[in-house]
């Protein structure tokens, strides 16, 4: 009497990734813009470097600028509403 091999369903081997090919997320997240630390020493900075923190720096001035004029709007429509 033969003997049959039990027969067993293999899976095919699933082939890992090299390591260089694995996903790092940490270097899938954008990188935070450097901030601009008021009373840094320039001289280190790239003349491209000064002039972008020079955008930067007006956007930001802009921003503010915005933000003063809408809190005195918001004063002014709350005083007019206390003296009627």
């Amino acid at each position: 009497m033969r003997q049959e091999a039990s027969r067993v369903k293999l899976h095919p081997v699933r082939k890992l990734p090299d390591r260089e090919q694995i996903m790092d997320w940490d270097e899938q997240k954008p990188r935070p813009a450097k901030a601009i630390t008021l009373g840094e020493d320039l001289r280190t900075l790239s003349v491209s470097e000064l002039e972008e923190r020079l955008v930067e720096l007006g956007r930001e001035t802009d921003r503010v600028r915005g933000e003063i004029l809408a809190k005195k709007a918001h004063e002014a429509a709350a005083a007019a509403v206390f003296k009627t």
